[in-house]
């Protein structure tokens, strides 16, 4: 600095460590004063958690779980309602709980959770039950119609896949039968009520058409349909792409197919091999 030049020439800044009078805030992880006991910070957390308690009329609990930071309180709300929910529909609705579960939670609507119940009440434990499997496991005998088959057969499913079996008649060699291919099957001592419950429909049978791997190509009826039908127990038509046809009610249903109540008996029809002229029925 030039003392000659009064321009060079600057006030004096303040002496190091600030202004007199002013002091710095402490470093990083200072402590302010003594440090509070853990008794002392129980009794603050219990307080505040009181207090949001009596403002919000949350339970103390979850007023708890707020101060804490675990949630909030717009979170602690939904699930309070959840519980509700949850609760009432296994007390006034009758569902299971896992179906009130996923109702509650918005991944299931109402509909669909009485309708699997009642399909519960009827025997069907797994919506997505598999009745070949089902016998393979039991090691029951089975009758099997498919398409391409002027008649019922009847034998045992030795092995079940995906998309497939191996069904053996008694004298003959292991077949292997696609499931796309199968119509319905039934319990060899009903096999004579759904025998006379089948007949044919010439005008589908002029179509010329058998089983469909495309799924595009076949009709399902939706389970708001099933379900009004089953309620209301009416016998409907149901038409195969062959042109066969069976009349029967809705026992229960599930996925990928139908029992039907057919006199005494039943049977389960597989809804792959349904022709669109099923649908005038509903």
């Amino acid at each position: 600095m030039d003392r000659n030049n009064p321009a060079s020439r600057q006030p004096p800044g303040p002496p190091r460590g600030g202004p007199p009078g002013r002091h710095l805030p402490p470093p990083p992880g200072a402590r302010r004063g003594p440090a509070k006991s853990r008794d002392e910070l129980k009794e603050e957390e219990k307080k505040k958690a009181q207090d949001l308690a009596t403002r919000t009329g949350v339970p103390l609990w979850g007023a708890y779980r707020i101060v804490r930071g675990e949630t909030s309180l717009d979170q602690l709300l939904k699930s309070i309602l959840r519980r509700e929910k949850f609760k009432k529909l296994q007390t006034k609705d009758g569902l299971d709980p896992d179906l009130a579960g996923h109702v509650s939670s918005g991944t299931l609507p109402l509909w669909r959770a009485h309708a699997l119940q009642e399909m519960r009440k009827v025997g069907r434990a797994k919506f997505t039950r598999d009745r070949l499997e089902t016998s393979l496991r039991n090691g029951t005998p089975l009758a099997l119609w498919r398409f391409g088959q002027d008649d019922w057969e009847v034998g045992r499913i030795i092995k079940a896949r995906t998309y497939d079996v191996l069904f053996h008649v008694e004298g003959r060699e292991p077949d292997l039968v696609f499931k796309h291919d199968l119509k319905m099957v039934c319990a060899p001592e009903d096999l004579e009520a759904a025998r006379k419950a089948c007949t044919k429909d010439d005008k589908v049978a002029g179509e010329g058409l058998g089983a469909s791997r495309d799924r595009k190509e076949r009709f399902r009826p939706t389970d708001e349909q099933l379900l009004e039908a089953r309620q209301k127990g009416r016998a409907l038509k149901w038409y195969f792409r062959d042109g066969t046809m069976v009349a029967g009610k809705i026992f229960a249903f599930g996925r990928w197919d139908l029992d039907l109540a057919i006199g005494t008996g039943g049977a389960t029809l597989f809804f792959h091999a349904l022709h669109p002229g099923t649908a005038k029925a509903f």
